[in-house]
């Protein structure tokens, strides 16, 4: 085809070190575009596409809802980003700040753990009902936990505060 997405993670380091920020950056491309056929995804459309408005970070969801596709920044690792790329629209981010980093986030289904920041995300079906539920040896969480019913869309921002138990 001619219209396709890249995904690139950048890190503030040689070639990239004049970007705000370590950040999932994602082109859109068009081969009948001959004079610019990559475009970055820029959110905040100013046209600086070395903005912040360019990086896409843990918790953040881009979707071309048209062609049915969704890149997912799950979370940071010590060397890039785990991201999940979905075709089709039957995938639903439940994602947020877990209140403190490498929580685990034990959900209805399955669990992942938090990037060392804090940030999780998880890929639901769409329809799920469950409990998303964070856990690290020596902290309580409030709210303990969430519960979700039929879900069908994305519900980011799903924040939790940690506290250290003393």
């Amino acid at each position: 085809g001619t219209h396709f997405y890249t995904v690139e993670a950048r890190r503030l380091t040689g070639y990239d070190e004049q970007l705000p920020g370590n950040a999932v950056v994602i082109h859109e491309v068009d081969t009948n575009r001959y004079a610019s056929p990559a475009h970055v995804i820029d959110v905040d459309n100013n046209g600086t596409t070395g903005d912040a408005g360019a990086m896409w970070t843990p918790g953040e969801v881009f979707r071309d809802n048209a062609n049915h596709i969704a890149v997912a920044v799950l979370g940071s690792t010590a060397s890039g980003f785990r991201v999940n790329v979905t075709l089709g629209s039957n995938i639903d981010y439940i994602g947020g700040y877990a209140g403190t980093g490498n929580a685990t986030i034990n959900y209805t289904g399955g669990s992942t753990t938090a990037d060392a920041a804090g940030y999780y995300s998880i890929p639901v079906s769409a329809g799920w009902s469950g409990t998303v539920t964070p856990v690290k040896t020596g902290y309580s969480f409030s709210p303990a936990s969430r519960s979700y019913s039929n879900v069908l869309a994305d519900q980011l921002g799903q924040n939790y505060t940690a506290s250290l138990f003393y």
